[in-house]
């Protein structure tokens, strides 16, 4: 008993904390002064985009009291339907309120090709590298699997491929690094690398992505996008 009234203090609290960042989240237009933060974002967009990431968290927390396993998915999901709803209200909220003299083609193109690649990148690598280095799972690599190989690779040159024609690659470099540095510090990281099907999976995916990089790079002396090229439509 004594258990469950502490549980339920704690869930108390984190119901808490999530109601008063949501109320930020939610009156932060009207708690700070209507300025921009660069040429293309108003301050309150950043800091919305700042809270979202700790209330999302919260949220996450709080769905881990939902014992049922499908109703817990299913509760996730909704979760993500509500971050792209998000990002969408932030986006045309600041169209919205454009002031007459600022160009909306470059406003929307900072949006469509720069911000939101950044933040649909850095998710990605954030969830892979967790699922390398923190899962769980028990089974480890017994033989090469050509198949197994052949899809990782093919995984490593889409991403490499994505991110150039995004302008992403310094996310992805960044990705590359703490891929390659953070197993050096701790063993039980090389291991997850070594036996893991997951880490077999995405080092198998990253060397191929450090390839392309390497070879565009040399190619094109820099990191152009295919579009610019021609290569895509």
């Amino acid at each position: 008993m004594l258990l469950k009234c502490k549980k339920d203090m704690k869930t108390k609290h984190q119901l808490e904390l999530n109601t008063l960042i949501f109320f930020f989240m939610l009156g932060i237009g009207q708690l700070v002064p209507d300025t921009y933060f660069g040429n293309f974002m108003k301050l309150q967009q950043v800091l919305e985009l700042l809270l979202f990431v700790p209330w999302s968290l919260s949220i996450l927390w709080i769905l881990k009291n939902i014992h049922h396993t499908i109703y817990r998915k299913i509760a996730v999901l909704f979760l993500t339907m509500f971050a792209v709803g998000y990002g969408m209200h932030t986006v045309a909220n600041q169209l919205s309120s454009l002031p007459a003299e600022r160009l909306l083609n470059d406003i929307i193109y900072f949006y469509d090709e720069i911000l939101s690649h950044y933040i649909i990148w850095a998710s990605y690598f954030g969830i892979i590298f967790f699922l390398i280095f923190f899962n769980n799972l028990k089974e480890s690599i017994k033989e090469k699997d050509v198949l197994f190989t052949l899809v990782a690779i093919s995984h490593g040159g889409l991403v490499a491929l994505s991110c150039i024609e995004a302008q992403s690659v310094i996310i992805l470099i960044t990705y590359l690094l703490a891929l390659g540095i953070l197993p050096l510090l701790r063993k039980s990281f090389w291991r997850q690398l070594k036996i893991s099907p997951i880490g077999n999976y995405y080092v198998i995916s990253a060397i191929t992505s450090v390839i392309i990089l390497i070879l565009w790079g040399i190619a094109f002396q820099g990191f152009p996008e295919p579009s610019t090229l021609g290569l895509i439509k």
